[in-house]
């Protein structure tokens, strides 16, 4: 069983905005204010986290309930370290209609190193959909 420690971060969703998700398939930055409640080891700038310490692995949590502005829409939902994707970390889910509400959760453990860069990014099957999370959360602690 996992024990962890006070390094670490923690983050909601503060006020939601439009992810426009101009071509199929291809991944955006999740776009909205995030207010930090934590932030250990870690900065954050424009929806990117920043791990500042020595070389260790982190279990990475992403909570979020989404809409679109399109129905029938695959979304994904992924994280990425210095732009490359983290497959493992890949969830989806499909919206029917556009009053539906959506919620993907996703884990992942991390190796991350002084310097590398976090971002969570979603994706549509639908060119132009607008993706929006309405809520959510993120943590990272310290995994052993």
């Amino acid at each position: 069983m996992p024990r962890y420690s006070k390094l670490g971060a923690y983050a909601y969703i503060s006020t939601p905005a439009n992810t426009t998700c101009t071509n199929a398939g291809e991944y955006y930055l999740l776009q909205g204010i995030f207010t930090n409640e934590i932030l250990k080891g870690f900065s954050i700038d424009a929806f990117i986290l920043t791990y500042n310490g020595q070389k260790q692995c982190f279990e990475i949590k992403v909570n979020a309930s989404f809409i679109t502005d399109t129905a029938n829409t695959e979304i994904s939902m992924a994280l990425f370290v210095n732009d490359v994707l983290q497959s493992n970390s890949i969830m989806v889910v499909e919206i029917d209609k556009t009053t539906d509400k959506q919620m993907i959760s996703l884990v992942d453990v991390l190796e991350l190193e002084a310097g590398d860069e976090v971002s969570i990014r979603v994706a549509s099957d639908k060119a132009g959909a607008i993706i929006q999370a309405i809520t959510g959360n993120t943590s990272a602690q310290k995994y052993q």
